[in-house]
């Protein structure tokens, strides 16, 4: 709950001082769903700093082992989604599960300590849908994204990766 607050704090700070360009205050609302998404979890769940023109916070989804099944380590999923007016649409999903990434074409450079493999495919509308998946703080994180640029989403993956 603490990084959340922090996250917020920063934002504004952000808003204050940048006088343009996208941020994650009036997007991402400290709500209770994000609250209770998190006491679902083991993990914590990481909110961008950034945001792309126009998107903001959809909802957010956790997945875990079906109630009143015991596992040795389950394995959680919180999925966040953002939306802009235009059809485009943002996925972050965040795991304690192990990466599985075999189809990956780039590899791109996040941090001095953290690498992205990025993938893209055509979609059979016509749209280009566009992966990026990396793992920070032992939480595999797999950003998907229609109709936003490469550079943007990397964007959003570096936002991720800020204290």
């Amino acid at each position: 709950m603490r990084h959340l607050r922090v996250i917020g704090i920063c934002c504004l700070i952000t808003l204050m001082f940048s006088g343009c360009g996208s941020s994650v205050a009036s997007s991402l609302p400290d709500n209770d769903e994000i609250k209770a998404a998190q006491d679902e979890v083991p993990f914590t769940i990481i909110l961008p700093t950034y945001l792309p023109d126009g998107y903001t916070f959809s909802g957010i989804e956790v997945m875990g082992p079906p109630p009143g099944i015991e596992q040795a380590n389950p394995k959680y999923t919180a999925l966040l989604s953002f939306s802009d007016d235009d059809e485009g649409h943002l996925e972050i999903a965040e795991s304690n599960l192990q990466l599985q990434i075999s189809d990956y074409t780039d590899v791109i450079e996040l941090s001095d300590t953290t690498t992205a493999q990025f993938n893209v495919q055509e979609l059979s509308d016509g749209r280009t849908r566009r992966e990026l998946a990396f793992a920070s703080n032992d939480v595999g994180i797999i950003i998907t994204a229609v109709g936003l640029a490469k550079s943007e989403i990397v964007t959003v993956a570096r936002s991720l990766l800020e204290d």
